[in-house]
């Protein structure tokens, strides 16, 4: 993939067989590490083959030799953790509606 930028066709290959759509995890030079573009590229798709009847199995692997998927993508998630966005805010640190204090 080299220097170009990373688009959702190139993390993700698909190819279909039949009524069996393969998923190719496609960043083997980060042993596929899941990427955020990866991961939204990756639940978008499976969301629209859910919704597609003549999908009957969705096999998901991964590109070249090293490994299936490294897991998450830190340096990724490092660089949207330093970008200055504000983090999601977590449900379980907002108030208990029923507490009066």
């Amino acid at each position: 993939m080299g220097d170009a930028p990373e688009t959702a066709e190139s993390v993700l290959l698909r190819r279909r067989e039949g009524a069996v759509e393969i998923l190719t995890l496609n960043r083997p030079e980060r042993r596929n590490a899941l990427s955020n573009l990866l991961i939204s590229t990756l639940a978008d798709t499976v969301a629209e083959l859910a919704a597609d009847d003549a999908v009957r199995a969705i096999v998901l692997t991964g590109a070249g030799d090293r490994a299936f998927c490294a897991g998450m993508d830190l340096k990724d998630f490092a660089a949207q953790s330093s970008d200055g966005a504000e983090p999601e805010p977590d449900p379980s640190d907002e108030a208990d509606p029923t507490r009066t204090n």
